[in-house]
């Protein structure tokens, strides 16, 4: 575990907000022994790719990079996900909030930057005068920028982000927050990146850490036609393809250990 600044900054003049964004924010991690990291990384790559079809397990792809080049590519004209189910939530997230306990703790499994969980954390907030948010996230990097924007924008807001990938995460979250009321959000259609037994293995083990006050949000895409599909996941700029291959360039090697 690790609780500490969020931001250095040597200018006096930011010293209160930086320990005012400090004193909100805490960063849960597994530190993990390269050796282990890399063998775990070779069975799982040999695994998977023995399969027919052959596979990757996805959240090998949002490290630094990949997370960087994923937020990219949810700014793309062609990717309509995004701006789909930002629409939703602007829509929706009062009632949402409404329907929940007071000092209900918001979880987002792969938060990434939290640009459409806005909505909902300043609902959640207008309606409790506070908030607690856990983020989890593959990529530590991106749970630290984008937990010192919120922690910017909502004053009322505390941060206990889990740089973990799902299970690890749930894992964390069901011991610590075992008597508040959560709401679990799993949005960007991610479901899709599970095969029809995972996913339904996975969702079972969501439903496991949930008690009778919880909820669980998903957010899944509906059918699509091939003409709006595929440039959705192949666009021009060719973002999506830099973001496939990057898992090539950062992955775990042996010179590294």
């Amino acid at each position: 575990e690790y609780g500490g600044p969020i931001m250095q900054n040597n200018t006096h003049e930011n010293n209160d907000r930086d320990t005012n964004l400090a004193s909100r924010f805490e960063l849960l991690h597994q530190e993990a022994n390269k050796n282990s990291v890399f063998q775990s990384f070779g069975d799982s790559v040999k695994e998977t790719l023995s399969q027919n079809p052959k596979k990757l397990v996805c959240f090998y792809f949002y490290d630094e990079v990949g997370s960087q080049l994923f937020e990219e590519i949810c700014q793309l004209d062609e990717y309509y996900l995004t701006r789909s189910e930002a629409e939703i939530l602007q829509k929706r997230s009062s009632e949402i909030a409404e329907l929940m306990d007071k000092d209900t703790v918001v979880v987002e499994l792969g938060s990434g930057s939290s640009v459409k969980t806005r909505k909902l954390i300043s609902s959640f907030i207008q309606k409790n005068g506070k908030l607690e948010y856990v983020p989890i996230d593959i990529s530590s990097s991106i749970l630290i920028e984008s937990s010192k924007s919120l922690l910017n924008d909502f004053p009322q807001l505390k941060i206990t982000a889990v740089a973990a990938e799902y299970r690890t995460g749930l894992s964390q979250i069901k011991t610590r927050y075992e008597k508040v009321s959560r709401i679990i959000l799993w949005l960007g259609s991610s479901i899709g990146n599970f095969e029809k037994m995972s996913s339904i293995t996975f969702l079972k083990e969501i439903r496991s850490t949930l008690n009778k006050s919880d909820a669980f949000l998903l957010g899944t895409d509906l059918f699509k036609s091939e003409e709006i599909l595929v440039p959705a996941y192949n666009d021009a700029k060719g973002v999506t393809a830099k973001f496939n291959f990057c898992l090539l360039y950062t992955s775990p090697s042996p010179r590294d250990s």
